[in-house]
C-alpha cells in the first residue's frame, strides 16, 4: 500500500512539473499572438496609408499633365512643363516614397 502511495505522489509531482511547463508555453504562445496580431494592424494601417499615398499621387500626376498641357493665359510657355518631365518627377517621388515605407516596415 505504502509503494502504491509513494507511485502516486511521484505522479502528481511529475504531472505538476508537466503542467506548469504547458503554462509556460502557453504563455510563449499567448504574447506571440499579441505581438503578430500588432503586427498585422500595423500593416494592414500602412497598406492603407501606402493606397491613399498611391491614390494622392495618382491625382498630383494627373494635375501634373493637366498644367503641362496648359499655357500661360499670357500667352508665355514658361509656365508649361514637358510632359516626360512630370512623369519622370512623379515616378520619382512615388519610388522614393515606396522605399521610405518599405524602410519602415523592416
Amino acid at each position: 500500500m505504502s509503494s502504491e502511495l509513494e507511485l502516486l505522489k511521484q505522479q502528481v509531482v511529475e504531472l505538476r512539473a508537466e503542467n506548469a511547463e504547458v503554462k509556460a508555453e502557453n504563455a510563449k504562445l499567448r504574447q506571440i499572438i499579441e505581438e503578430n496580431t500588432r503586427r498585422v494592424a500595423e500593416n494592414t494601417k500602412l497598406k492603407l496609408e501606402e493606397r491613399e499615398m498611391d491614390k494622392f499621387l495618382d491625382e498630383d500626376e494627373r494635375s501634373d499633365c493637366n498644367l503641362s498641357s496648359k499655357k500661360d493665359s499670357s500667352g508665355d510657355d514658361d509656365f508649361t512643363v514637358p510632359s516626360e518631365q512630370v512623369i519622370n518627377s512623379f515616378h520619382s517621388r512615388k519610388s522614393h516614397q515606396k522605399k521610405s515605407i518599405k524602410s519602415l516596415l523592416i
